[in-house]
């Protein structure tokens, strides 16, 4: 009995302060003395980050005192980096492991092989947003992995039980821990995520994101697993929003998998008055956008560019690609295009493309797959003054990246060389060149195939 209330005590006064923080001292007015009290802090032996760091995936990063990023440093988390909470006899004060954004910003850019990972021992633990200058960047944590620590079941307290919710939040006291993001406000992207959470809420989102003058915080979410889902809501909300309330706009979940295939039912989400779109599947990867070659694309009867409707060269790519989970127009999209013309031009194309598939899918970045010429026009993209920085991976397929002897054969004399795709070619463009009024095939190439 003794060991039994021992833990449940140091759970309670865990969450005791984490409550105090969050009522009490979530936008305080800054300080220049870099003392914990300054940021409305609890914890006198809490760490504080108050310049821009680095932590590399040389080492794991180990977290033994509540830590927070202040006077708006930067706290930059490289690929591959693993960040554990120990069990430490201050975390142990307070019942749980805190890595907190008050004033400032952190931007945890994982890949999909190098993964940053967020793990405790047996310690429940959270990442704490909160902000009081609107200037700050915003944080990102992408490519991530957040588990909640816990090895086993935890208790609700047994006969004392009530007196906790009646102590504490009843949310924040879900099961043993807090949950493993606790948003209070800022701007916050979580996106290919995985939240691996047994027993405790993975997203809490506080109150405060109401605050008088905070329109510009916002918490997105997308294209991330919740898995292991706990008894409890795996996202909780105490924002007060109304359906058509701007607020509505600042909490986002896109496309996420809540661990089945028919979504997320009714115990996933509490106090949310907003629905969120998901998937179907657990495949977490950047969108796909396929980018076809020449005679990788033709119009239909309504004069609508269609991709390979003829040829039939991408049927078995794109059915490769939804065998291993992608769906289309979730995160598999097709970019059929006019090929006659300049790449300049459909390079601009491109770039809206990629624009669209990152607000239907919510993430940041896309991957493009592509065949033949649609590699030179995705290189255009890339390489030219327009791009967005917002393709992850470009794959090609056959692309002409040092020229194509074949096409100066084409394009001076109209003739090609032997092979299938190029007698394809002709027979299309001699049928088009005639339709044109052109009895030259070259002059036809040279005026209206300018992409050869």
């Amino acid at each position: 009995m003794k060991k039994y209330l021992t833990k449940y005590k140091r759970v309670s006064y865990g969450f005791l302060g984490l409550s105090i923080f969050v009522l009490g001292g979530l936008y305080p007015s800054q300080s220049s003395a870099g003392v914990p009290d300054d940021y409305g802090i609890p914890y006198a032996d809490a760490t504080l980050i108050e310049s821009d760091t680095t932590w590399s995936s040389t080492e794991v990063h180990e977290i033994a005192n509540p830590t927070y990023v202040v006077n708006g440093a930067t706290l930059t988390i490289e690929p591959g980096t693993e960040v554990k909470f120990v069990d430490s006899e201050s975390n142990n004060n307070y019942g749980s492991g805190v890595l907190g954004v008050i004033d400032g910003t952190v931007v945890a850019s994982g890949t999909e092989r190098a993964k940053i990972r967020f793990t405790g021992e047996t310690l429940s633990f959270s990442l704490l947003f909160s902000r009081y200058d609107s200037a700050r960047e915003t944080s990102l944590l992408r490519y991530v992995e957040i588990g909640d620590g816990q090895d086993e079941a935890p208790t609700d307290g047994g006969g004392l039980g009530w007196l906790r919710d009646i102590l504490v939040n009843k949310v924040l006291a879900t099961a043993s821990g807090p949950s493993s993001i606790y948003y209070g406000g800022g701007r916050v992207i979580v996106e290919n995520a995985v939240f691996k959470n047994k027993y405790n809420t993975s997203i809490y989102i506080q109150g405060g994101v109401e605050v008088e003058g905070q329109s510009g915080d916002y918490l997105h979410v997308s294209n991330s697993n919740f898995e292991d889902l706990p008894s409890e809501p795996t996202i909780v909300s105490q924002a007060d929003c109304p359906l058509d309330g701007e607020c509505r706009y600042r909490v986002k979940l896109q496309n996420n998998y809540y661990g089945l295939a028919s979504g997320p039912d009714d115990t996933t989400f509490d106090g949310l008055s907003f629905g969120a779109t998901f998937r179907t599947k657990p495949l977490i990867a950047d969108p796909v956008i396929i980018v076809p070659g020449i005679l990788g694309s033709d119009q239909n009867s309504h004069g609508i560019w269609e991709i390979d409707p003829i040829l039939h060269v991408y049927d078995d790519q794109i059915k490769s690609l939804e065998s291993n989970g992608y769906t289309k127009g979730v995160n598999l999209f097709v970019m059929p295009y006019d090929w006659h013309k300049d790449n300049v031009i459909t390079a601009s194309l491109l770039k809206q493309q990629v624009l669209d598939v990152v607000r239907v899918s919510g993430v940041s970045k896309v991957d493009l797959l592509a065949h033949s010429m649609g590699g030179l026009v995705s290189r255009q993209y890339i390489e030219g003054n327009d791009y967005g920085n917002d393709v992850d991976q470009l794959i090609t397929l056959g692309t002409p990246h040092r020229g194509s002897p074949e096409s100066y054969v084409t394009w001076e004399g109209g003739e090609c060389l032997a092979s299938f795709k190029c007698v394809a070619l002709k027979l299309q463009l001699n049928n088009e060149a005639e339709h044109a009024g052109y009895s030259e095939l070259y002059k036809y190439i040279q005026e209206g195939v300018v992409s050869v």
